[in-house]
């Protein structure tokens, strides 16, 4: 039952007779899909996605504003629900630090290690 409910869903997002109320709503959907990442993929916004959890998220998401919800207010109880990692673009904060310079910090760090191993054999 479940599964019929989110197939439904999703059609009518989909469906080419929605009017131009539908194709607004479907607009929302979709730039909402793009800023989330699956939880079981790496990067991969769950508008890519085939997984299971993905193809959960966007029937939430889809639900959540046909019943009227911001934007924001869906962000939020994704974010609640999976954490912010789950957002594609988190927010600068002290809790989310390591995943924006995580990059920065590996990459810092091998050219380091390399320097160092260069110096030691060279001299």
């Amino acid at each position: 039952m479940k599964l019929a409910t989110q197939l439904l869903c999703l059609l009518f997002l989909m469906s080419p007779s929605c009017s131009a109320d539908s194709s607004a709503l479907e607009i929302r959907a979709k730039t909402l899909y793009k800023q989330i990442r699956c939880p079981l993929c790496v990067s991969q916004p769950i508008d890519e996605s085939d997984t299971p959890i993905a193809l959960e998220l966007r029937t939430a998401i889809s639900e959540r504003i046909h019943a009227g919800e911001s934007d924001r207010k869906i962000l939020d109880f994704i974010v609640k629900r999976y954490g912010e990692h789950v957002l594609l673009n988190p927010p600068f904060r002290l809790s989310t630090y390591l995943l924006w310079f995580a990059p920065l910090i590996i990459i810092s760090t091998i050219g380091l290690v390399l320097g160092i191993t260069y110096i030691t054999k060279k001299g």
